[in-house]
């Protein structure tokens, strides 16, 4: 938690604007055996502002997220998958709730499995969005940004390493 208690002049009056900003999460991780690793997670964020004038903007804004990713471990071959959800509110007219679906799977192989080819899904869905507040005393200002949508990538990852006996 955070708490601001500002001072400003506008048109020559004095303004007492007062932020509250907290934040609070959870994340729990089960791990079955050697084959399968899960993890949850989810988090509140409230932001409060308060000013002193009646002129003056006051906003309340504030952000759920909830969050699942799992990895399985079959033979050589690892799957591993991740989403997350993030619901917005008091942002103005932007009603952006982007869910972010992440996927990959990978297989390695070689002597002592140096080498790995992976496969990656970055935002299947195609709804990652961003965010953003500025609040000053005079103004609230909301901007949405669209971020780098879905794409794949295709790697391989050979560790080169010699030791002598």
């Amino acid at each position: 938690a955070d708490y601001n208690n500002n001072i400003s002049f506008i048109n020559e009056e004095k303004n007492k604007g007062r932020n509250l900003n907290f934040i609070q999460g959870l994340q729990v991780n089960y791990i079955l055996e050697d084959w399968l690793n899960i993890d949850f997670r989810s988090s509140y964020a409230l932001s409060r502002i308060r000013n002193s004038l009646p002129a003056t903007s006051s906003a309340n804004v504030n952000t759920f997220s909830l969050g699942l990713g799992s990895k399985t471990y079959v033979e050589d071959w690892v799957l591993s998958l991740d989403v997350f959800s993030r619901f917005n509110r008091g942002y103005g007219d932007f009603k952006t709730n982007p869910t972010l679906f992440n996927l990959y799977v990978e297989r390695s192989f070689g002597k002592n499995d140096r080498a790995v080819v992976r496969l990656q899904g970055f935002d299947i869905l195609n709804q990652n969005t961003g965010i953003t507040s500025v609040m000053t005393a005079n103004d609230n200002l909301f901007m949405q940004n669209n971020r780098l949508g879905r794409y794949f990538l295709f790697s391989f990852n050979l560790r080169l390493q010699k030791f002598t006996n």
